[in-house]
């Protein structure tokens, strides 16, 4: 006896909703291990920020003990100078990377969405099929 084709539609949904979910959870999986990369780069940029107010209490020690060597405050603020380049360009390091997680993230949504459309548009000619086979075999 032929099998019956609604078994081998279904057959097939249950194939395509398997790869839909694999997908998925592939997707989820990425989606995580970005969410990590970015919790570890917020760990370090806290971390930085505890170091750069570090510096900023030691200077303020120094200029209240400095009135007496002026050279060396001469001295500290052209190191400071220096410092607050690196930290200038630390932090657009810090963005260009914010932002490459955010295209990352922009990235996923849009691969979600099309997933999604995907399985819309899929199981709309699903049912369309389904519904001619039905009034086929009450004919």
């Amino acid at each position: 006896m032929s099998e019956n084709p609604l078994d081998r539609i279904e057959q097939k949904l249950d194939a395509l909703a398997e790869n839909v979910d694999g997908r998925f959870n592939k997707v989820t999986g990425h989606f995580n291990e970005l969410t990590g990369h970015f919790n570890e780069l917020t760990g370090h940029f806290n971390e930085l920020t505890g170091h750069v107010n570090e510096l900023t209490n030691h200077f303020n020690k120094l200029t209240i003990l400095h009135e007496e060597t002026r050279d060396r405050v001469k001295l500290l603020a052209e190191g400071l100078g220096a410092t607050n380049e690196r930290i200038d360009r630390f932090e657009k390091r810090m963005d260009e990377r914010f932002d490459g997680v955010d295209r990352r993230f922009d990235g996923v949504d849009q691969r979600l969405q099309r997933v999604e459309t995907t399985m819309r548009t899929t199981f709309a000619q699903h049912d369309a099929r389904i519904t001619t086979l039905e009034k086929g075999r009450s004919a």
